[in-house]
């Protein structure tokens, strides 16, 4: 089930982000859609990633989340112990 859950992670961050851009731009976005793209995300970055490339995801939707005012230090604090023990390299890389 994580791998259906994670194959959806970058599809619904990136929708999210085009209706945070929408929102900004003054288009009506509705509340329903709008709170359950978060929940999913937020639910979603919480987890630890199992590759590099679940770990870029994890950052854009933590990026996403802050962008629509959700905290996400724990969020961060969990990606980046992971990138540290992991992927020593990862401050080139995100």
């Amino acid at each position: 089930m994580r791998t259906k859950i994670i194959a959806t992670v970058g599809p619904a961050t990136s929708s999210r982000d085009m209706l945070a851009r929408l929102a900004e731009a003054g288009v009506a976005v509705p509340y329903n859609l709008r709170a359950s793209l978060l929940r999913f995300l937020e639910q979603s970055a919480a987890e630890t990633p199992l590759d590099p490339d679940e770990a870029r995801l994890n950052a854009y939707a933590a990026w996403v989340l802050t962008r629509n005012g959700i905290l996400t230090s724990n969020i961060l604090a969990t990606l980046t112990a992971w990138l540290d023990t992991y992927q020593p390299g990862w401050h080139t890389d995100l």
